[in-house]
């Protein structure tokens, strides 16, 4: 007994032990678990503040990033804004020295218009500056300029009128020396001017044995002027007539130097009068969705419907006033007189440069590359050709509206060719025949004959019908037909327990029959709604592709009109 009240004692203590191992276990782990959670709040905290250091550090890079770019960008428009700043004083330093340095030439271009003044006031009956003081100015300007071809020409107009013919005939040759381009023009203007057309005459055939240049294309925009009597209404026939003979001749040598065909020159009019055109005018999915080549249907209309804007084109091109007819003469006039001679030149073209880059807003390499271009043009053979096509077809304000006639009456032939191709190549396009896919079915579809395209989806889903029925046999329900009557001879002779094969296998068979009967009849209402489904877009195509037609020819009866303007000319 002694023995076991020892080991109850002993295992009460036990026990006690225990308790309080459990009661300090519980104890750690509540403060493990509170120092988790903590830890865990901790962390928390931690990720937040983290990730929200992050976002504003990552927007504080983008911050950086950005006002680099802007600093960029200001950097780039100060260095721009320093080269147009820079442009403008060298501006401002040519202009000081065509004032000063030049001024010698700026009178003689002064008196050059006082005495083209003088010649439209003296037919009116008046007259703003006397004769002799005129020539008083000259012969001293002369003194001045003696290498200046302007200076010369003023000098023999005055010696002439004044009936010293040596001093002219001596002006006169120097001034050709010194430029024969520039002098053999404005003495023939200025003698159309005075109504001497035979004078006039033998400067242009002088200016005709001059080398032409891409500078020159202002001279033949006053020569096309001159086609049309713009100096005067008493410009004769033959005058006219040998300017556009020598206007002819130098459009044959530029094609026979640049390698043009006449095909060339009229394919190269049909893709100006196909660049008039605007964009697609037909609203019509269902075509577009089912219709292959669309696009070419209808880029079809599009250019038929151009036709309104090339009838507008020749009216606007036919109709010139009066006033604008002469505009570009004075211009050139102008022109002619303010053109730098050799001296001025760098002055000039210095200025010009410039003028190029603030134009481009100090892009100092794009106004290089424009400049460099403009230069090769300006120094390279003339292309008449390439020019005419720019100044007839190119904006109507870089040209006289009168050139522009001139140009496309001289041209007449070519104009007409090239419309007649630009005709030829859209109707070309508006064919009958296009490929057409409605789902599964896809044909040529002939929009001229709507029963025949009836027929060819009919035939498409009967032949489709055909092979469908084909892989539905009947032969395994005959098999298991013939399954069922065999065991029923063996339930007779061997065991009547065959009998059940022989239900399973009429009932087998009557199922399948069954089954290929109902399948044969969905094959056949799927074909029959396949057929009227088809039929039915087909008809709205019809239609849709009718009112396409319908464009197409309204806007293609405009051709007789757009002839009948071409005649105009």
């Amino acid at each position: 007994m002694s023995n076991i009240a020892a080991l109850r004692a002993e295992l009460s203590r036990q026990e006690s032990i225990n308790r309080e191992l459990r009661a300090q276990l519980n104890e750690i782990y509540q403060g493990v678990s509170r120092a988790d959670q903590s830890l865990t709040s901790f962390r928390n905290a931690a990720c937040s503040v983290l990730e929200t250091s992050t976002q504003r550090i990552q927007a504080s890079h983008q911050r950086i990033l950005s006002s680099i770019e802007v600093q960029a960008d200001i950097d780039r428009m100060y260095v721009r804004f320093k080269q147009m700043e820079l442009a403008n004083k060298k501006i401002r330093a040519c202009n000081n020295k065509k004032y000063y340095d030049f001024a010698n030439y700026r009178t003689v271009r002064k008196i050059v218009r006082g005495i083209l003044d003088n010649l439209t006031l003296t037919e009116e009956g008046c007259s703003l500056v006397s004769d002799g003081v005129i020539y008083k100015s000259v012969e001293r300007q002369h003194l001045q300029t003696p290498d200046y071809w302007l200076t010369c020409a003023l000098l023999s107009v005055m010696a002439w009128q004044n009936d010293d013919r040596d001093l002219a005939d001596r002006a006169l040759a120097r001034a050709v020396e010194l430029d024969k381009k520039s002098a053999s023009i404005f003495y023939m203007l200025f003698n159309l001017r005075l109504h001497r057309e035979e004078a006039a005459l033998k400067w242009f055939f002088l200016y005709q044995e001059c080398d032409f240049q891409g500078s020159d294309q202002r001279t033949f925009l006053m020569l096309f002027a001159l086609l049309s009597q713009a100096i005067r209404e008493s410009t004769n026939t033959r005058t006219r007539g040998e300017v556009q003979k020598f206007i002819r001749k130098v459009i044959a040598d530029n094609a026979r130097a640049a390698g043009f065909r006449q095909a060339d020159v009229v394919s190269r009019i049909a893709g100006y009068l196909a660049a008039m055109a605007g964009s697609d005018p037909l609203e019509l999915p269902l075509l577009q969705r089912c219709c292959g080549d669309y696009q070419k249907i209808a880029r079809a209309v599009t250019l038929a419907q151009n036709n309104v804007n090339i009838l507008q084109f020749l009216m606007d091109l036919a109709n010139v006033s009066r006033e604008e007819r002469n505009t570009y003469l004075a211009t050139f006039l102008e022109e002619l007189i303010d053109a730098p001679n050799p001296t001025e030149k760098s002055v000039y073209e210095e200025i010009e440069y410039n003028e190029l880059i603030i134009r481009c807003k100090g892009e100092v390499d794009q106004a290089k590359e424009i400049w460099a271009k403009e230069q090769k043009r300006r120094e390279g053979e003339l292309d008449l050709i390439s020019e005419m096509m720019g100044w007839v077809y190119g904006s109507a304000q870089e040209v006289n509206g009168q050139s522009r006639k001139n140009m496309f009456s001289l041209t007449l032939e070519l104009q007409q060719k090239g419309y007649a191709q630009y005709v030829e190549q859209y109707r070309a396009l508006a064919s009958p025949t296009h490929p057409v896919t409605i789902g599964d079915y896809e044909t040529v579809a002939d929009f001229n004959d709507r029963e025949g395209e009836r027929q060819k989806i009919s035939a498409f889903y009967q032949q489709q019908l055909a092979q469908e029925l084909a892989q539905v046999k009947n032969w395994p329900a005959y098999l298991a037909f013939g399954v069922g009557a065999a065991a029923a001879v063996g339930g007779v002779l061997l065991s009547p327990a065959l009998f059940v094969a022989t239900l399973a296998g009429c009932a087998a068979g009557g199922l399948l029959l069954w089954s290929n009967a109902r399948r044969r009849r969905h094959l056949q209402e799927t074909c029959t709604l396949n057929i009227q489904g088809k039929n039915e877009l087909m008809d709205q195509l019809f239609v849709q592709y009718g009112e396409m037609v319908r464009q197409f020819s309204q806007y293609d009866g405009y051709v007789d009109q757009v002839n009948k303007a071409f005649m105009s000319f």
